[in-house]
């Protein structure tokens, strides 16, 4: 009877008609494995190993198109610095504070994300470390978020900085987006958000229409108003500041 037995852990998973899957496990004290349904591990008390075995196969299909092999493995971990002997014949305890650093980085993009988060991704690593990192991250396809106190790395990978200091908050860097925008217009980029150059005529003449409209109705109510679209603005400019 399976359920007297206690489990020590699932090798494996397989489809069961409509009733959902079994479970090939192996149980403490030795023997032989057998597969037993997700109930009968859930009754038992057990139903975290078979949740661990799903998650195992479908991380197992997000890399269908990069087999975790060995070969495979210490050649990811080879671009952060980290040898064979570190990747196949170490326990994880048994490495550096600065190796395990580049171990959590090697895991980080080992499914090539488009987006990169690392708080304070310099701790613990030595020189060789941060010039294996700066060099990684510069040659990264995605976007990358970097929270860190070291100046001498913000200045090599980051494009823009936000900066607290002092209860404040500064933005450093690339110019904000009305300026690109203008940047853009002025090297005789495409109009921004995809619209055509005639699509943003027909929308300028409509707004001149409905600017005129205003105008209409300001007369109608006894303003004197200009005809001139530039002197109009600049009257409601010196209006909303006040001026005469």
């Amino acid at each position: 009877d399976a359920g007297a037995l206690r489990p020590e852990a699932v090798l494996d998973r397989r489809q069961r008609g409509r009733l959902g899957y079994e479970y090939e496990v192996r149980w403490r004290g030795g023997g032989a494995s057998a597969w037993v349904s997700g109930l009968q591990l859930a009754a038992t008390g057990h139903a975290g190993l078979a949740r661990r075995e799903d998650e195992r196969q479908a991380a197992q299909r997000s890399l269908s198109d990069r087999p975790l092999t060995t070969p495979g493995v210490e050649a990811h971990l080879a671009g952060f610095g980290l040898g064979a002997e570190e990747a196949s014949h170490r326990r994880l305890s048994a490495l550096s504070n600065g190796q395990r650093a580049r171990v959590v980085l090697a895991a980080a993009t080992w499914l090539a994300p488009h987006l990169l988060v690392l708080d304070e991704p310099t701790n613990y690593l030595d020189q060789a470390g941060l010039a294996a990192l700066i060099a990684g991250l510069k040659s990264f396809g995605g976007a990358v978020m970097a929270i860190s106190h070291t100046t001498a790395f913000l200045d090599e990978v980051c494009t823009e900085r936000w900066v607290m200091e002092n209860g404040l908050l500064r933005r450093e860097g690339a110019p904000p987006p009305d300026e690109a925008t203008e940047d853009a217009k002025a090297a005789g980029a495409a109009p921004p958000c995809g619209l055509s150059a005639a699509t943003l005529a027909v929308r300028a003449a409509k707004e001149k229409k409905r600017l005129k409209r205003i105008r209409g109705l300001r007369r109608r109510n006894g303003e004197q108003v200009s005809d001139d679209e530039e002197e109009w603005w600049e009257e409601l400019q010196r209006k909303a500041k006040g001026s005469p």
